[in-house]
């Protein structure tokens, strides 16, 4: 668990990562890297590496500078606008077989 003292709660949205040193899951946003705590819900998380998701937390700085987000909440997008995209898509297409 860091030391630091806690920053803010934020919430972000990133990816999630393994680092290759030591497997600890990281969230990469477009403006910073989150290394996640490993509590609870932050080791739920190891399951859905690739994903993008929103996460609200309380942010500190550990040892080493890196930020450190405890996970309070998270959702994931779901992928239904993309679905409802490629229907389309394929709706066109049978229309213009007509």
């Amino acid at each position: 668990m860091p030391k630091g003292k806690i920053l803010k709660e934020i919430t972000i949205i990133g990816f999630i990562s393994e680092t290759d040193f030591d497997n600890t899951l990281v969230i990469s946003t477009e403006e910073d890297d989150y290394l996640i705590e490993p509590n609870a819900l932050g080791r739920e998380l190891a399951n859905h590496v690739d994903e993008e998701v929103e996460v609200t937390g309380s942010v500190t700085i550990d040892e080493d500078g890196n930020k450190v987000i405890r996970v309070i909440d998270y959702d994931f997008f779901d992928d239904e606008r993309d679905e409802e995209e490629e229907d389309d898509y394929y709706d066109d297409d049978e229309d213009d077989d007509r």
